[in-house]
């Protein structure tokens, strides 16, 4: 599958969460990104009036939760304007209905990147820092798709880097995968003996008289819970056993690899 037709597939609501709040905020989360310093303070301080205040307020721990900035900073959950607007005594009916759509939002995201050391995705060399990031994550820990996406927005956000595009952070993650599954098989594919290949190849042959191959009749675990079906498990664990006798590789995957192996 194309990275194209893996963003495709890719759960609309998820796409259409991503660098956005889809819900009101813990007291721990709003604690955690929207409490201000002395520093902040005096930075926030600096705005003119309280709809200036309160919105460069909300950017800052806009960009701390989310790991981006929004277009317009007035679309974030009323329990995050009221949090903030407490936290900084402004009155609690404050809002950023002109802000979200004025100038002063700008600015005030170029002041936050430049004073809080937030880095835009699009610099020389992050990109190649995540993707090394991301191949060695995915060799180590064979995360499934959503869960390495996940781990690299966590990523980017700890080190300060705002998030790219939805399609961008999904094709690198898509694309780190497949390195590490090729990598896998390809290790996998350097150990065996020219004999050891030959009885490999053996298992694509449909014998005659059988509808499927040795491969495909191997694959196909019994289920059925009764002697009989004890007996044939058996039977498959054994020659399972034999077919992998004396092949070597599998002692360099690391271990959460094993299964997408097998």
């Amino acid at each position: 599958m194309t990275p194209d037709a893996q963003v495709l597939r890719f759960p609309t609501a998820a796409s259409a969460e991503y660098g956005r709040f889809s819900r009101e905020l813990s007291e721990d989360e709003l604690a955690g990104c929207f409490f201000f310093s002395d520093y902040d303070r005096a930075r926030i301080a600096d705005r003119r009036g309280p709809e200036n205040r309160l919105g460069f307020a909300v950017q800052l721990g806009t960009v701390r939760f989310l790991g981006r900035f929004l277009e317009d900073p007035s679309q974030v959950p009323p329990g995050v304007l009221s949090w903030s607007a407490l936290e900084l005594g402004l009155p609690t009916d404050t809002s950023l209905g002109r802000y979200g759509v004025g100038e002063a939002r700008w600015e005030h995201q170029a002041e936050i990147r430049e004073r809080h050391g937030y880095t835009q995705f699009g610099q020389n060399g992050v990109q190649d820092d995540l993707t090394e990031w991301l191949r060695a994550r995915a060799w180590m820990s064979a995360e499934s798709h959503r869960a390495l996406f996940a781990r690299a927005a966590e990523h980017l956000i700890a080190r300060r880097i705002l998030l790219p595009g939805f399609s961008t952070l999904w094709r690198l993650v898509g694309s780190a995968r497949e390195h590490a599954d090729a990598r896998g098989f390809a290790m996998l594919a350097q150990s065996p003996t020219a004999a050891q290949l030959a009885r490999l190849d053996a298992l694509l042959v449909t014998p005659a008289g059988r509808r499927v191959s040795m491969l495909e009749r191997l694959r196909r675990p019994e289920v059925e819970p009764t002697i009989d079906g004890l007996i044939l498990a058996l039977d498959r664990a054994r020659e399972l056993s034999e077919l992998a006798d004396g092949l070597g590789g599998l002692k360099a995957l690391p271990v959460a690899r094993l299964p997408t192996a097998a």
